[in-house]
């Protein structure tokens, strides 16, 4: 592998980590609101150590940026790149900002230096988010709608929702290496929300469904329009996908866009019906 790929993919997956803490720490702070009082001291210490994880993480991916930088000889960068983030490793630094809406009362957490970062790579073509996703979506996109096939590959005969994700996930976590499954949660209002699948890199979570027959099938959608809105206005979680496993002949694909359709998903939902063997 070329110097440069491989300073480009320990860049990559350092940032896809760094999402992935911070994230990490939105959940944790949201649970301090559903947790009994006990509980509170064991989450607090949980997030300080997630924040000092991240910040050191965050010097990693600090010098690492720093080092291409001197690779790719751009100087007029990398000077100012000192100087936006020599503050990084002083004792008392933050890493993570603390931000309250108080129109949904939320509390997001945020990463500016993490930001700046991202500022500096933007003029690279191997950090081009907007491209990487395209592209980190597509694969994920051609998994899930190859479910059957996957699932038929390993000899699987599956009989419910856990089934049928845990036949495909270690396909996901072959293509995704900061992939997590159900180990984070949506907190809104009184209520949690545990997607099936979570890839921060590509701010993307999926949630799997099976259905034996087509009532099951209509409910399953309206389940999935529940969670809608406990998933939304998530800091981080911007894309979804629903993934409908069904038996064959319980609803054609056709059939299934026009009922999906009839209950208006906003458009960051995105349906896959998947038809078993």
């Amino acid at each position: 592998m070329k110097e440069e790929v491989y300073q480009e993919n320990k860049i990559k997956l350092t940032r896809a980590n760094l999402n992935t803490l911070l994230a990490k720490t939105y959940t944790l702070n949201a649970k301090k609101d559903f947790c009994e009082h006990y509980e509170e001291r064991y989450i607090d210490e949980e997030i300080d150590f997630t924040k000092h994880k991240f910040r050191e993480v965050l010097k990693d991916l600090y010098l690492l940026v720093l080092n291409y930088l001197e690779f790719k000889k751009s100087e007029e960068l990398l000077s100012l790149y000192k100087t936006n983030l020599k503050h990084i490793f002083d004792s008392n630094f933050e890493s993570i900002s603390q931000i309250n809406d108080d129109e949904d009362y939320t509390t997001y957490y945020i990463s500016k230096e993490l930001d700046i970062i991202n500022k500096f790579l933007m003029p690279y073509r191997a950090f081009d988010d907007k491209l990487n996703t395209g592209i980190g979506l597509n694969y994920l996109e051609n998994i899930l709608e190859s479910t059957s096939s996957i699932i038929e590959a390993i000899g699987s005969n599956p009989e419910k929702e856990s089934d049928v994700y845990n036949s495909v996930r270690h396909v996901i976590e072959a293509t995704f290496d900061d992939y997590n499954d159900l180990t984070e949660s949506f907190y809104k209002e009184a209520k949690h929300y545990v997607p099936d699948l979570l890839i921060p890199s590509l701010r993307c979570a999926v949630e799997y469904k099976y259905a034996k027959d087509f009532k099951r099938l209509v409910k399953t959608i309206e389940e999935i329009l529940i969670d809608v809105q406990g998933y939304s206005n998530h800091h981080l979680y911007k894309i979804f996908y629903a993934v409908f496993y069904v038996q064959p002949g319980v609803c054609t694909e056709k059939r299934f866009n026009v009922i999906w359709k009839k209950y208006n998903f906003p458009e960051n939902w995105n349906p896959i019906l998947v038809i078993g063997k």
